[in-house]
């Protein structure tokens, strides 16, 4: 599957096909590590396309979910094929272990230290030491690689490293709440660190999410779904690389006020969109809750003349008022506690009315006391913080439970996949397709609405597992709108 991913990222310098990926367990580690193995498109001594390779499969294993603790070019005489077109990776596996390629592997770290030693630029600042002091603690392996022009993009962040950022420098550098947007927007250290100094003074709202800042193509806007987080979009980002992803975050995790209304919401952010990107054409997409407001968001742009050229719905139908209307706290903060790992998601039902007995208190102490070890300080999670997340959601449904679709847009992506079975009157995807999904045809011109079918369910289609085959689908749909 990694060798799949990697061919996948169409990256020069590498002959596809051609690449082992093998968990290899070092003496006296109690865990396996990744190794990379493949075949160089480049000369021995064509350093720049050395590191340019290196560093782009390190980012596609990354994207999967790994770091690779080695990557090592071969000659095309260690990496044969089978008269059948198979690489002996058994034999591979046997070589590397018995040290045969060590002299490729000498060669490209030299490469890698010497372009370390050349480039590195160490901490200027107080703020840009104690953010190289938090990586360092976080990647302890990758010690010698940061300084202050490290990009965060590149050493493979988790949400949870992320979480973990937050919490260390919000103590190290005494500022109550950093908003998680900032690691996104300014993932240049030295750029970080003029933004949390710049926090010192002032904090003010701002949507905007920069998950992935580089490419030529159509910016892709991504709407948060009914959590009002982004960070489930974070997988996605990374794997998009031919055009900048921006995610809108809602308002009210940083003691402004919430969102009182769909009109209030689409508001905020069409006018975040702009200023981001004054002319179209215009790609958005919305997942779940996030779609009604790349509706809204769409129409209004239409009105006043810009072109939405993609407009995706993620898995939410036109009529959703009398769902959000069967919300209450409880099962509110008990959907966000799954989100967070706290609790597993199959339990949410089954222990709802349990939970519905206890006073909001009692209720946020379970739930922090039933999280894994650690999982709670990983999160940076206090009960002030998570009463608030779950008052911020519940206030979305109750925004939604008000709101009915009205107008036309000029066109729409619909993906869609299994229904939530016992929230929603289906049991197939037919049935969720007929009921529910298919209902936006009143609200697209004629011709203009697509529906795609994807796997993984309402909360895992664009998860890690089914990420690659969303994907697949979901740049089809764009290339076949221009965009």
């Amino acid at each position: 599957m990694i060798e799949l991913t990697i061919d996948a990222a169409n990256i020069p310098g590498l002959v596809p096909s051609y690449t082992v990926a093998l968990a290899y367990k070092q003496q006296d580690h109690a865990q396996e590590v990744l190794v990379v193995l493949f075949l160089p498109t480049f000369a021995p001594d064509d350093y720049q396309s050395h590191l340019e390779t290196h560093n782009a499969i390190s980012k596609a294993v990354l994207d999967f979910g790994l770091k690779p603790h080695k990557i090592i070019p071969l000659p095309p005489h260690l990496l044969q094929k089978s008269t059948l077109g198979k690489l002996a990776k058994n034999k591979i596996r046997e070589a590397f272990q018995n040290g045969d390629y060590a002299e490729y592997e000498e060669s490209q770290e030299a490469i890698l230290c010497n372009h370390r030693e050349t480039s590195h630029e160490p901490a200027e600042t107080p703020t840009e030491q104690a953010i190289v002091d938090t990586y360092q603690a976080i990647f302890p392996t990758l010690n010698s690689e940061f300084g202050r022009n490290t990009d965060l993009f590149t050493i493979g962040v988790s949400s949870m490293d992320v979480l973990k950022m937050q919490y260390t420098l919000q103590n190290r550098l005494a500022i109550p709440d950093i908003p998680l947007t900032t690691f996104f927007t300014y993932h240049i250290l030295h750029q970080l660190a003029k933004a949390l100094d710049s926090l010192k003074k002032h904090h003010e709202y701002n949507p905007v999410v920069i998950l992935q800042p580089h490419g030529t193509k159509t910016p892709l806007w991504l709407i948060h779904p009914g959590v009002g987080e982004v960070l489930i979009f974070l997988p996605l980002a990374k794997r998009v690389t031919t055009r900048p992803v921006y995610a809108l975050r809602s308002r009210g995790f940083n003691n402004e006020p919430f969102f009182t209304s769909i009109s209030a919401n689409v508001t905020a952010f069409h006018a975040a969109i702009k200023a981001q990107q004054p002319q179209g054409p215009y790609a958005i997409a919305g997942y779940s809750f996030g779609s009604i407001l790349g509706f809204e968001i769409a129409k209004k742009m239409e009105a006043e003349g810009d072109e939405v050229r993609f407009l995706a719905t993620l898995d939410q139908p036109p009529f959703f008022k009398e769902r959000a209307k069967g919300y209450d706290w409880h099962e509110t903060i008990l959907w966000i506690s799954a989100f967070l790992g706290f609790i597993p998601e199959t339990s949410v039902r089954a222990s709802l009315p349990e939970y519905r007995l206890l006073s909001p208190s009692a209720t946020i102490s379970k739930l922090l006391s039933l999280a894994p070890p650690g999982r709670v300080e990983e999160m940076n999670m206090t009960p002030q913080k998570l009463e608030n997340w779950a008052n911020l959601a519940l206030q979305l449904k109750k925004n939604s439970a008000e709101w009915d679709p009205e107008g036309k847009v000029g066109t729409m992506d619909v993906f869609y996949t299994e229904p939530l079975r016992g929230l929603v009157k289906a049991d197939t995807v037919e049935e969720w397709y007929e009921g529910f999904m298919s209902k936006w045809m009143g609200f697209v011109e004629k011709r203009g609405l697509l529906f795609w079918r994807v796997g993984g369910g309402h909360r895992g289609m664009i998860g890690e597992e089914h990420l690659g085959a969303f994907l697949e689908v979901f740049e089809k749909a764009m290339e076949h709108r221009g965009i």
